[in-house]
């Protein structure tokens, strides 16, 4: 089981992934960073925790282009 303080540094390094990306985005959106390729969009989507079965699903789905 996990206690308070391993529950409060998970929250914290996810709370630090998405304020990382958030910053990014905003970068983009005020247009001091160009727009994201495919390729960057993938390691946000991982940095913000999307499941590797999920990664799977969307490889058999719609091939290559999402795994």
């Amino acid at each position: 089981m996990i206690d308070q303080e391993e529950n409060l540094l998970l929250y914290a390094k996810a709370l630090n992934a998405r304020v990382k990306v958030e910053n990014e985005l905003w970068q983009i959106a005020i247009g001091a960073a160009p727009l994201p390729d495919k390729e960057k969009c993938r390691e946000w989507a991982q940095r913000l925790g999307i499941p590797e079965d999920m990664l799977s699903k969307f490889k058999e789905l719609f091939g290559d282009r999402y795994g």
